[in-house]
């Protein structure tokens, strides 16, 4: 229940956010037609904006918490499903697996769990509403720029398909170096006593070096893949304003688009391009 109610936070939160452009382009419009109620009209667009903003932070901290509620509750659920599971294993079983090992899928790949539920699922939500909402309120001021605005999706969707592909066997990759270094650390610390009766201190200190820069290494490998990738798609989403400036200014020039920069569209167009 818990986390049915984070999910509807989120979109509520994410709907509230809509208003922030149709109120500069509301207040753009009352200045420009020089109202004779423009302070009243201000006031009233002011507090309906206030409004709006409490709402969303409201909904998105109620939404945050009780995403992290549930999903900490599930990891816990979990950790204790995977300990009974584990007292169900044979002895051949732990003899071929590492102490390390074990500890670390109950401990910390359950916990990846919470990342799942509690921030991939809302994040993916409120980009879906974010594209759907944009999308729609695009459409009703200017088909042809809405249309080359949302050009570049196609573009967005293929480098994220190519990213997750990418990353997940690499993120992997650093799984499994963090559990075999968790693992040899674990081991040293439970055969303490043996290792410095028979003097073996240095190799077991060049084992876990060489493990932890394994790890290091591998982990460099996914970071510099990660921060490659995301600026790219952050520079592939910029190009849907500048494809709106060259070819909106294209087509204002041969009169297929009336008006590119209007007093009561402007606004709007930046600030949902910049979602």
């Amino acid at each position: 229940m818990q986390l049915g109610i984070g999910f509807a936070g989120v979109v509520m939160a994410t709907i509230s956010g809509f208003y922030l452009p149709w109120a500069l382009r509301s207040l753009t419009q009352l200045a420009t037609e020089s109202s004779s109620q423009f302070a009243a009209e201000a006031m009233t667009i002011g507090l309906l904006l206030l409004g709006a903003t409490c709402l969303q932070a409201i909904e998105t901290s109620l939404a945050g918490y009780l995403n992290h509620y549930a999903a900490l509750h599930y990891v816990a659920d979990l950790r204790t499903r995977l300990y009974s599971k584990y007292q169900q294993m044979s002895l051949r079983y732990f003899h071929r697996s590492r102490t390390g090992d074990l500890t670390g899928r109950v401990v910390n790949d359950a916990m990846e769990a919470e990342i799942f539920i509690a921030h991939a699922i809302p994040e993916f939500i409120i980009n879906g509403l974010t594209f759907i909402g944009v999308g729609i309120l695009l459409l009703t001021i200017n088909v042809k720029l809405a249309l080359i605005s949302l050009i570049t999706i196609p573009l967005l969707l293929a480098i994220t398909v190519w990213q997750s592909k990418r990353l997940l066997p690499l993120w992997g990759e650093n799984s499994k170096a963090r559990g075999e270094i968790a693992g040899k650390v674990q081991e040293n610390l439970s055969g303490m006593k043996e290792i410095q009766i028979f003097n073996r201190q240095e190799e077991e200190r060049g084992n876990v070096s060489r493990l932890a820069v394994k790890h290091t290494k591998t982990y460099l490998r996914t970071s510099l893949f990660y921060e490659t990738s995301v600026p790219l798609l952050a520079f592939v989403t910029a190009l849907g304003t500048v494809f709106v400036v060259i070819l909106g200014g294209r087509l204002m020039a041969t009169g297929e688009v009336a008006l590119l920069i209007s007093s009561d569209s402007s606004p709007t167009w930046v600030c949902f391009i910049n979602r």
